[in-house]
């Protein structure tokens, strides 16, 4: 399955903004770009202070709305990258 660019772009920012940055960002996208079902939140480092500052950096410097609570519920990178695509921009 393969994944519009903007998601990617978006979401690989916010984890570079994060606290704890997964150091393998470069392997990430392309997964994330070719099949990020594979992924888990976790993988990409997203424990629960990843996932809120992650929400964080998305809509302060992007504008997309992700609550901590929708976060809270989504499980596989795939999941956000369908949230993200999806989500109300501020």
């Amino acid at each position: 399955m393969s994944v519009a660019s903007e998601p990617v772009a978006l979401l690989l920012t916010a984890l570079a903004s994060i606290s704890v940055p997964p150091s393998d960002l470069d392997r990430l996208m392309l997964v994330l770009r070719s099949d990020p079902a594979r992924l888990t939140l976790e993988d990409l480092g997203l424990d629960s202070l990843g996932r809120m500052e992650a929400c964080i950096t998305l809509e302060i410097d992007h504008g997309v709305l992700i609550t901590p609570e929708e976060m809270g519920s989504l499980y596989s990178a795939d999941q956000l990258l369908c949230r993200i695509a999806a989500a109300p921009r501020a």
